[in-house]
């Protein structure tokens, strides 16, 4: 029991550290281009991708 709560807390602190999105040391100007090659099928994986970077002030889609 004690060996599956270590486990699933090392796993939280891997994906948070994974999914937390840090600085980058040297920050270019203006925003960043991101072309999407889409196939829009079933699973909306790439329509959950493209709000998101729709969402990002730092990124200009093409």
């Amino acid at each position: 029991m004690r060996g599956k709560v270590l486990a699933s807390l090392i796993a939280l602190v891997l994906a948070t550290a994974a999914c937390s999105g840090g600085t980058p040391l040297a920050a270019s100007p203006g925003a960043g281009k991101v072309v999407i090659d889409a196939d829009m099928g079933m699973l909306n994986d790439d329509a959950h991708a493209l709000f998101l970077l729709a969402a990002a002030e730092q990124i200009e889609l093409l």
